[in-house]
């Protein structure tokens, strides 16, 4: 069966002669061992099928005495599946305070979080369950076995005993 070069992106044909794909004139045609043009239209596609997360002119800004301090001051970032993300910056420089934000446990004063296409404030339960943090300090405990320490992480993820 012949397939069109960029069949691994999940784009298919409508007929043998006219694709998805064919339709968009702004976007190169890669042949099969392009390796960044197929990786773009692999981002392009995650992007038209709502599976990143995309921060949008995000702020964070803490009253102190009569000042106002901005902690985040409109962050954009558009984080996609298969790829590591870390947020790297001085003291100060608001990388707490955005992975608080994207966890549920501060409100921003204003932007946008999406992830999977659903609103990361208002959906805020579900997503949960899907998003998770690695700290960069160590949280493992001394008196506990491995098993002990999944059990306590699912526990706080809400997983039941029966899916362990």
């Amino acid at each position: 069966m012949k397939r069109h070069p960029c069949f691994c992106v999940g784009l298919k044909k409508r007929n043998k002669h006219h694709s998805k794909l064919a339709e968009r004139t702004d976007l190169p045609v890669p042949n099969a061992l392009d390796f960044e043009a197929v990786k773009s239209l692999k981002l392009l596609s995650q992007e038209r099928h709502a599976a990143i997360l995309e921060i949008k002119n995000l702020h964070k800004n803490f009253e102190s005495g009569r000042e106002i301090v901005h902690a985040v001051n409109g962050l954009n970032v558009k984080l996609y599946q298969g790829q590591i993300f870390a947020l790297l910056g001085h003291n100060g420089a608001g990388k707490t305070t955005t992975i608080q934000m994207l966890t549920g446990v501060l409100e921003p004063s204003s932007g946008l979080m999406q992830f999977l296409g659903c609103d990361m404030q208002r959906e805020r339960e579900m997503l949960q369950t899907k998003i998770g943090v690695c700290p960069q300090e160590n949280i493992l405990f001394d008196l506990l076995t491995v098993y002990e320490h999944f059990a306590m992480f699912l526990s706080l993820k809400n997983v039941g005993e029966g899916s362990q």
